[in-house]
């Protein structure tokens, strides 16, 4: 596993989420876009990792491309695909948020949930 793209902040992450993406090239710029409308409606800071399970597309390149522009997403790159628990698992272990959610990059779970499920924590 490499180190995320994006070093750590000193202000404590208030939520983190874990996303998991294999192959997702196709479907990235819809998860981009849906993620960056929610982001001013989670608490500041949010983090989103990016986890690259070893994906044979453009999805390795679109992360970091991505991390570049916001410094809200970090990518962390697997060095091959070892599966959805793994990644997920990789995710988990680098999150440094008070909150952790997990989600699926593939539309499977629709980030527009993020908002009432974190102020339910309240």
């Amino acid at each position: 596993m490499n180190t995320p793209d994006t070093a750590g902040k000193a202000e404590e992450t208030k939520l983190s989420l874990v996303i998991p993406l294999f192959n997702e090239a196709a479907l990235f710029d819809q998860l981009k876009s849906r993620l960056l409308g929610v982001l001013p409606l989670l608490p500041a800071p949010t983090e989103i990792l990016l986890i690259n399970d070893g994906s044979t597309d453009a999805t390795g390149a679109m992360i970091s491309e991505l991390c570049r522009q916001d410094p809200h997403f970090a990518g962390v790159h697997l060095t091959r695909n070892f599966g959805h628990q793994m990644a997920i698992c990789a995710g988990l272990d680098l999150a440094r948020g008070r909150a952790v959610s997990v989600m699926d990059g593939d539309r499977q779970d629709p980030p527009e949930v993020l908002p009432a499920f974190y102020a339910r924590l309240g």
